[in-house]
């Protein structure tokens, strides 16, 4: 659970999650679960002095009927905390509470284009060449990075099976995104051996990307190519998050994000983003 919750601590402060936040704003979502869940994080590190400061003050922006952030907990729980505010018992509670709450597409979730996007784009790969598609891959990782790819060995066939296998379950699932964050979370920890680096998981998705365009042609538009480039930043920064304890997202990666909460029903944004897209800088501004 820890590792869970450091993942998840560093993908909602992540620049990929802030872009998945932007696109819900257009229908006017609320963040005080995110809000808490970042206080409740630094609320449990911190030690029992500082607990007994922070307690009241949480009561009162998160779980006093009214609040300006109010969350949407159980009402049992909500007078528990009303009655003894040093319960951390209860604020455990009230976290498992929330982050069930973020993790089952209220606050975070891939739209339904993207995944559409990445899934119909996968199948029709998948269709035209098969179980060659892992081969293709590896074929183009050697040409990415030729370092990566030396550190792959064994029995070539099996490990082109289950590379396809694992992108393919993660595709099945981009609609489920508390499913994805759990499967990632896992299979980061199984990486953890290897030690793979942002660098590496660059190179990974840039050579994924170029396979899918090989076979493809046409058909991998930039708009697919866009989602594929969204999906697998989502996918290196939880398995990041998961491998290195230390990991951090860089802002230069990515995005200069403003979020005023200005109620309780709607968020303001305005979003100046300049990132590099295999090769294209891509400039966007959003505003709601």
């Amino acid at each position: 659970m820890i590792a869970q919750d450091r993942a998840l601590t560093v993908f909602l402060h992540s620049p990929v999650c802030k872009e998945i936040l932007v696109g819900l704003a257009e229908k006017e979502i609320t963040l005080e679960n995110i809000y808490f869940w970042n206080s409740i994080v630094e609320y449990l590190g911190q030690s029992d002095m500082d607990q007994r400061q922070r307690e009241q003050a949480m009561v009162e922006q998160y779980i006093r009927p009214g609040a300006k952030d109010e969350i949407n907990i159980s009402s049992d729980l909500r007078n528990a905390l009303l009655a003894n505010p040093e319960s951390k018992e209860n604020w455990e509670l009230a976290k498992n509470e929330v982050v069930t709450m973020i993790m089952s597409g209220q606050v975070l979730r891939i739209s339904e284009s993207i995944s559409s996007l990445v899934r119909n784009s996968w199948l029709e790969a998948t269709s035209r060449v098969g179980k060659n598609i892992g081969k293709q891959f590896y074929m183009e990782l050697y040409r990415v990075d030729r370092d990566l790819w030396k550190l792959f060995s064994g029995n070539w066939d099996r490990q082109e099976k289950m590379w396809s296998e694992m992108v393919s379950s993660c595709v099945s699932i981009l609609e489920n995104f508390g499913e994805l964050f759990l499967a990632l979370t896992r299979l980061g920890t199984t990486h953890i051996k290897y030690g793979v680096t942002e660098k590496r998981f660059v190179a990974v998705g840039a050579a994924l990307r170029n396979t899918l365009s090989n076979i493809l042609k046409e058909r991998f538009d930039e708009q697919t190519r866009a989602a594929w480039a969204f999906v697998f930043d989502i996918i290196m920064t939880v398995m990041m998050s998961s491998i290195d304890p230390d990991y951090v997202c860089g802002e230069d990666r990515a995005v200069s994000i403003f979020l005023e909460h200005t109620d309780l029903s709607s968020v303001a944004i305005t979003v100046n983003k300049t990132k590099e897209n295999d090769g294209q800088n891509v400039t966007t501004t959003a505003q709601q």
